[in-house]
């Protein structure tokens, strides 16, 4: 069975699929994938790079309290707008 790896693949997925299902695994995926906690894990600077591009404070909050590298809590804290 392929995984799926890529993180904007997995964003999109995640955010725009018909399939609420797709949608609920594609997020679970990418937040796992983004925070370092799969083998499969792309490099940390590409996850540092995907974190740049979101907005969302629910997904940055994740990343600040689950990251395994604290440079990528660091980043996802200080784009929280309430970082306490």
């Amino acid at each position: 069975m392929l995984r799926l790896t890529d993180l904007p693949t997995l964003r999109r997925l995640a955010a725009d699929d018909d399939d609420a299902a797709v949608r609920d695994l594609a997020g679970a995926r990418y937040r796992r994938l983004l925070c370092g906690l799969d083998a499969q894990a792309p490099p940390l600077q590409t996850r540092l790079d995907e974190l740049a591009v979101s907005d969302d404070q629910a997904l940055l909050g994740d990343v600040a309290g689950q990251a395994r590298e604290p440079e990528l809590r660091l980043a996802a804290i200080g784009r929280l707008a309430r970082p306490e």
